[in-house]
């Protein structure tokens, strides 16, 4: 009589991860148009909303006063380290897939995308309040 053969199978292997460097640098590019939108278009907004001295939604003085910290204090270093960490989390967080090895990256592109979103709405949101704000007010009082 012989033994029994002895089960010599290998613990499944967990697939790589991929490396976050395509999502760093595709928040690296989201950061630079916000912050090119904040360094060059909020300072034109602000110039034009201080001409006619018209008190803003509060929402629009926020998003002017965070653009003039981001700009003028330094804001763009301390936000910089947010950019590089969070596609390091979301590679940490979102589990590796044998079975759909695409769902990482659609995962990814949809955070980016909900990011660009939501940053580009509230600012333009803003805006547009501001400048409602600014038209309601020369509508009411014209200029002499």
């Amino acid at each position: 009589m012989t033994p029994d053969p002895l089960d010599y199978q290998t613990p499944p292997v967990e697939p790589p991860r991929p490396t976050p460097v395509p999502l760093i640098v595709a928040f690296l590019a989201v950061y630079a148009v916000v912050g090119a939108i904040l360094l060059f278009v909020l300072p034109v907004f602000e110039r034009v909303f201080s001409e006619f001295k018209v008190d803003l939604p509060g929402y629009t003085a926020a998003v002017l006063v965070f653009g003039r910290w981001f700009c003028n204090d330094y804001g763009w270093i301390w936000l910089a380290p947010v950019v590089v960490m969070l596609p390091i989390a979301i590679n940490r967080l979102v589990p590796a897939s044998a079975r759909d090895p695409k769902r990482r990256i659609r995962a990814i592109r949809a955070v980016t995308s909900m990011v660009v979103m939501v940053l580009a709405v509230l600012i333009l949101a803003s805006l547009v309040a501001g400048w409602a704000r600014m038209i309601d007010a020369a509508a009411t009082h014209p200029l002499k």
